[in-house]
């Protein structure tokens, strides 16, 4: 966030803040946002399922890794929940729509999903 904001700040420096595509910038931060729900409930419930951090790191190295090689396909990107959040952000793509639905609705899956597993678990 700090680079974000650093970099608007001295880029409007330099240009007197005209020309700066506020509109653009928030689009493509919540789109972004919007995508990457699904990421945030699954690793979130790996998160608290499993006391190892490696479990939760791994899973989301492996996912980062398949989600840039499923965003080269037009095909095998809706399968992969690490690559909603880019499928979401490209402006030129017909896929926006696509990738936020399948995002939020990994995200409400896998929330409900996580509140019967953290609801079932012996706390004691």
């Amino acid at each position: 966030i700090v680079l974000a904001f650093s970099g608007l700040l001295i880029g409007g420096l330099m240009t007197g803040f005209q020309n700066i595509p506020w509109l653009e910038i928030a689009r493509g931060a919540g789109l972004s946002f919007l995508g990457s729900l699904g990421i945030i409930a699954i690793q979130t419930w790996l998160s608290t399922r499993f006391r190892a951090f490696g479990v939760s790191l791994g899973v989301a190295l492996f996912g980062a890794i398949l989600g840039g090689a499923a965003m080269q396909s037009q095909t095998y990107w809706k399968f992969v929940p690490w690559a909603y959040s880019g499928g979401a952000y490209m402006i030129p793509s017909p896929n926006n729509q696509l990738a936020i639905l399948l995002s939020v609705g990994v995200a409400l899956i896998v929330t409900a999903f996580a509140a019967w597993d953290f609801q079932r678990r012996d706390m004691l």
